[in-house]
């Protein structure tokens, strides 16, 4: 069980986080989840202002229980079941989104006072206005816990940055998995690989690790033949199911368009977990 392994228990003896705002900046939250009921106290939606922070992924949703699920003997049980729990939704219901709108939720959390976030999304590269946001959350004291990624590879951003805690996945014999990244940066492994936690619809799901794909950026992209622009047709088609719960709450949505993109990373699921 994920919790006796980061051993949340013996921590509780001497908190649950209560008291403490931690601001999941990622696809927003189930705000009806029956496990995260009386724990959410607030949120943003960068994408909309207008709008809820309500979760139309599961991603954001499947990491706020691995944080802070009821201990109620129901469900799972998050590591930190007594914390404040804020929603910040920077992702669409594909777990894609721009950079702007990151660093939009990240701004938020200084404002707000937030004293941890969790961001377990990510892209290849960064750019000065994400190190410049990584750079405003450190000295506003704002903790950030940050996935690795899950390419295999180098560690991606924004969890690269010195101001990052960046966070690899371990799978189940507490060794670093297979698609984690890794590398110097790697600040610590927490566990990664079939984690069960809350979902859409007060639904729990395992996510069993996926890797995180590459982004192909503006003048690299090379051309397409007539097998790959049919392969991504019927790639398409089947998009336009839903997928059942298991898959839509791990898997990343690789899509085309704008350079300046993130991802939610459902590798490491469990950004926040050696932490609170």
């Amino acid at each position: 069980m994920g919790i006796s392994r980061v051993g949340a228990p013996d921590a509780w003896k001497v908190s649950r986080g209560k008291g403490v705002k931690l601001a999941v900046i990622d696809t927003g939250i189930d705000m009806t989840h029956p496990e995260l009921a009386g724990i959410i106290k607030g949120g943003w939606n960068a994408i909309s202002t207008a709008a809820t922070f309500n979760d139309d992924n599961g991603h954001g949703t499947h990491v706020s229980g691995t944080i802070a699920a009821k201990d109620d003997g129901a469900g799972v049980v998050g590591v930190a079941p007594q914390i404040d729990l804020y929603g910040v939704k920077v992702l669409d219901e594909g777990g894609s989104g721009t950079f702007d709108g990151v660093i939009a939720g990240m701004l938020w959390a200084i404002e707000n006072k937030m004293e941890i976030a969790s961001m377990s999304l990510g892209a290849d590269q960064g750019n000065q206005a994400l190190a410049d946001a990584v750079e405003a959350m450190r000295k506003a004291g704002v903790i950030l816990i940050a996935a690795s990624g899950n390419s295999g590879g180098s560690v991606g951003y924004p969890a690269a940055y010195p101001g990052a805690i960046a966070v690899g996945a371990s799978d189940s014999k507490d060794k670093l998995a297979s698609f984690s990244s890794r590398g110097p940066a790697v600040a610590v492994i927490a566990p990664g690989v079939d984690v069960k936690s809350t979902y859409m619809g007060a639904a729990t799901t395992r996510c069993r690790g996926r890797r995180w794909p590459r982004r192909t950026w503006p003048g690299s992209r090379p051309s397409t033949s007539r097998r790959t622009r049919a392969r991504r047709r019927r790639r398409r088609a089947r998009r336009s199911r839903p997928p059942p719960p298991s898959s839509r709450a791990c898997r990343t949505w690789a899509r085309g368009g704008p350079s300046e993109r993130l991802e939610a990373r459902p590798g490491p699921l469990t950004a926040g977990q050696a932490f609170l």
